[in-house]
């Protein structure tokens, strides 16, 4: 009995204290605020605030760099290093007005931060150059990095480092964009990016992640070369434009599933999307001129993999340009801007018969024919018809007016066919009647002598 009340005594010590420590954590976080009141030509003033927030607001141009040409860290470095290590130390950064000269390389590691930072935000700010390795930490918790309403120029390869598991790019403009920015960053990362404008450079590593998502991004500059080189999980663009690609492999994928949505796509070259995945998805989607077999690209991981492609609307497309590895294909609502190929439409787009690649692997070109005969529709004009109408024979003026000239022959004939008929019919009727007048016996036997 004295054990079992021992144990419980015990036990609720131990809950005592955690709860002890946990309250002054919280009232450490919740309750403080303390404004660090430097001069007033420093170029950066941060504050201490509520849910453990440093805040920081900026009135120059700051250069955060710890390994300095003097090798002395800046005064910029100094002075946050000694706001994130002063009690309360804070758990997220915001920075808010701040343009940036320079992010240097292993300024968050250098800090020495003790209490873990679990968000870093840029907010109406300016980052002129972030040097590879500048968003690593010491230590194990995962980090968030946001920029929203920010100008990035010149992000460096390996700038995130294995602590980043979130990136946040919003409502800002990214100068020498590619994948490459965020290698290095957490295998199990997220990146997303909506309403940014995106200027495009070449990237030269395979990017390997959980996820990406563009949603309302416009991607600006001549894309002639990879820019995006991905493996991952999902990766979508929504309500995206400029995607004009003028090279093969311009974007390189390797993922389970890609979706293109509400997005307009201009393929200038063959094989301009090279996407590997068990599902690939264009809905409600804009093809500008699509080029010849600009769609070989996309290739099946195995023979269940899907192309779904709906509610598509195709300007002028090259001929051969449904051709596709794929032999799991779904259309629907396809629809094309003009009928002046007529029926021959359906041969010009399902096969490039120049050679016969990708069939062995693919869908054959009869299949495709019928998927595009069933699903595809066109313009006339401002109305809109079956493709498959097309292939109905049309008849001129002229040979309407034969028709109708022969059909009203026929009919004549036929008329005069059945009038003669019932008069024969009526004669043959009277004449078998008045036979039935006049009867004949004749005698059982006959003899002639």
């Amino acid at each position: 009995m004295r054990l079992v009340i021992f144990k419980m005594s015990t036990t609720l010590k131990l809950l005592f204290l955690s709860t002890l420590t946990l309250t002054v954590k919280s009232n450490q976080c919740q309750n403080s605020r303390i404004i660090f009141d430097g001069p007033t030509n420093d170029p950066i003033n941060c504050i201490k605030d509520e849910f453990c927030i440093l805040k920081c607001t900026c009135s120059k141009s700051v250069n955060l760099e710890f390994f300095k040409t003097s090798s002395t860290p800046t005064k910029e470095f100094q002075y946050l290093k000694e706001n994130i290590q002063t009690h309360p130390r804070p758990e997220k950064l915001f920075f808010e007005n701040c343009s940036f000269s320079i992010i240097g390389r292993e300024v968050f590691k250098r800090i020495h931060i003790q209490q873990p930072i679990t968000e870093i935000s840029f907010k109406n700010g300016n980052l002129s150059r972030i040097d590879s390795n500048s968003f690593v930490f010491d230590q194990t918790e995962k980090v968030k990095l946001s920029f929203e309403k920010t100008e990035i120029r010149n992000l460096k390869h390996l700038a995130f480092g294995d602590n980043v598991n979130h990136v946040l790019i919003q409502d800002s403009i990214v100068k020498d964009f590619s994948t490459d920015m965020f290698g290095g960053m957490n295998k199990e990362g997220l990146v997303e990016i909506p309403d940014s404008e995106l200027n495009v450079e070449s990237a030269n590593e395979n990017v390997k992640i959980q996820s990406m998502n563009f949603t309302n991004v416009r991607f600006k500059g001549r894309i002639v070369q990879t820019f995006l080189n991905v493996d991952l999980n999902t990766i979508t663009f929504q309500k995206c434009n400029g995607i004009e690609l003028n090279a093969p492999n311009a974007i390189n994928i390797l993922a389970k599933k890609v979706i293109f949505q509400d997005s307009e796509l201009k393929l200038n070259s063959e094989d301009a999307i090279r996407a590997t995945a068990d599902e690939i998805i264009f809905e409600d989607c804009t093809f500008d001129q699509p080029q010849k077999k600009s769609l070989m690209g996309l290739t099946k991981i195995n023979d269940a993999s899907q192309l779904v492609m709906k509610n598509l609307f195709i300007t002028d497309p090259a001929k051969g340009f449904f051709q596709t590895n794929f032999k799991k294909v779904s259309l629907d609502n396809i629809t094309l801007d003009s009928c002046s190929r007529g029926c021959s439409l359906f041969e010009d787009l399902s096969c490039d018969g120049s050679d016969n690649r990708g069939f062995d692997s693919g869908l054959p070109c009869d299949d495709t024919k019928e998927l595009l005969k069933n699903h595809t529709s066109c313009r006339d004009g401002k109305t809109s018809k079956m493709a498959k109408d097309l292939c109905i024979p049309s008849m001129d003026n002229a040979a309407m007016g034969v028709m109708i000239a022969t059909s009203l022959v026929l009919v004549i004939v036929l008329v005069i066919c059945a009038i003669l008929f019932y008069k024969w019919f009526t004669h043959d009727r009277i004449k078998r009647e008045q036979l039935k007048k006049w009867r004949f016996a004749y005698p059982q036997i006959t003899q002639y002598k």
